[in-house]
């Protein structure tokens, strides 16, 4: 509504849905518009309302799922000060550093994770495809390679191994990529 130029029935339907649904990061962020949900004054109060690391993880994604990038890797930030071993929200600041094209914070926090929790596919697929992101292909094309070692029934690694090739110019390796068959049939 509000793209229509109908401001009021959009502030209408935003104080209904707060009314049923105040606790959604989503509804609050909309209602409140973007541009004052992003800003400090917004964010800093979000950490200082004393949400839970798992609460403000919420928070990121919904910041993120929005597009507003710098607020999701603030909300983060405040989750890992919370609770510095929350899972989320380490993982969802790596994510959202990297997204915000912030790729050596975002690799360093991968790698540490990668230590701490070794053989955990998700960082594993987060760290490569955050390598293929920051143009560091050879990185990345070891990193999938060895998700493939680990599970060869997942396409998802030969998949992105054979799109990292392209992006590097590698359109031989892409091809061999695509084409190497699953061991068994995916339905």
């Amino acid at each position: 509504r509000l793209r229509q130029g109908k401001e009021k029935d959009a502030t209408r339907l935003f104080a209904r849905a707060m009314k049923s649904a105040s606790d959604n990061p989503h509804i609050a962020i909309l209602a409140a518009g973007q541009k004052k949900a992003g800003s400090p004054t917004f964010l800093d109060s979000l950490a200082k309302q004393g949400l839970s690391a798992e609460r403000l993880s919420q928070w990121g994604r919904a910041f993120g799922e929005l597009g507003m990038k710098s607020a999701a890797v603030h909300a983060y930030r405040s989750a890992v000060a919370r609770d510095a071993d929350c899972f989320p929200a380490r993982l969802g600041l790596a994510e959202a550093l990297a997204v915000n094209h912030q790729y050596d914070p975002a690799i360093e926090e991968l790698r540490r994770l990668a230590k701490e929790l070794p053989g955990t596919s998700k960082i594993e697929l987060t760290l490569a495809r955050v390598y293929a992101w920051s143009r560091a292909y050879d990185e990345a094309l070891m990193q999938y390679e060895a998700l493939h070692r680990a599970n060869p029934h997942d396409p998802v690694p030969l998949r992105e191994m054979a799109r990292t090739a392209l992006w590097g110019k590698r359109h031989e390796a892409a091809l061999r990529f695509y084409g190497i068959p699953l061991d068994e049939p995916v339905d």
